[in-house]
């Protein structure tokens, strides 16, 4: 795909991230309705700050990378701007294509893009799930997003669950680590550094499929031996 134009709503951290990974291939434009905020983040990703009236006329692709809260109605007020043609790309987990399908009045090529993630450990490359309802539109979404992390296609409600298990398995692994630890008489330095050190490491290690002899023992114990 050649580069096109792509209008990103939305100038908070996931949204200066999406601009900076997609400024090389790609014609971006970001904007905030907080004109200093956006204006700042549009310079440290390196891309240009239009309001929508003028931004999206050429858009070939719109990205709401905006609080769930005000994703819906800041798709209604720029709605009438945008092509038909245009792919309609929403990022917020708890925003679904059903939620957003009205304000487009038959306009566009819906998509829900869903990271799975957070920002802080955006240092990685996380998986972003696309759930398209055209073909162009998941093409679309597919590319700008490849330079961000490894696209999937599916269902974009099972990021939610995804979200959800891992967070709380997460937490009760950590809760479970620090109680036993702190029966052993472990301080609280010691035990910050047992679960943001070396549990998340662990966990990174066995999701990439790259554990040393040790933990290799260890799961092998987990595991029953098999």
């Amino acid at each position: 795909m050649t580069g096109i134009s792509v209008f990103i709503m939305g100038a908070g951290r996931m949204g200066e991230i999406l601009a900076a990974s997609m400024v090389k291939r790609h014609r971006v434009i970001l904007y905030d309705h907080d004109g200093e905020k956006g204006s700042q983040a549009a310079e440290r990703a390196g891309c240009g700050f239009s309001p929508p009236q003028e931004a999206l006329k050429g858009a070939g692709a719109v990205i709401l990378a905006l609080p769930p809260a005000v994703t819906v109605s800041a798709l209604e007020a720029i709605s009438s701007y945008i092509h038909p043609e245009t792919v309609v790309i929403n990022i917020a987990t708890t925003v679904f294509k059903d939620d957003l399908r009205p304000a487009l009045e038959g306009r566009g090529h819906l998509v829900g893009a869903k990271i799975v993630g957070h920002y802080r450990e955006m240092g990685g490359r996380p998986a972003i799930l696309v759930d398209a309802e055209t073909e162009k539109g998941g093409e679309v979404a597919g590319e700008l997003f490849s330079g961000l992390g490894q696209v999937e296609r599916g269902d974009e409600r099972l990021v939610g669950i995804i979200n959800t298990v891992a967070t709380r398995e997460a937490f009760r692994a950590a809760a479970t680590i620090e109680k036993i630890l702190r029966k052993e008489g472990v301080g609280p330095a010691l035990i910050k550094s047992a679960l943001g050190v070396v549990a998340a490491g662990s966990i990174k290690s066995y999701a990439e499929g790259d554990i040393g002899p040790f933990a290799q023992k260890l799961l092998e114990e987990i595991n029953g031996g098999n």
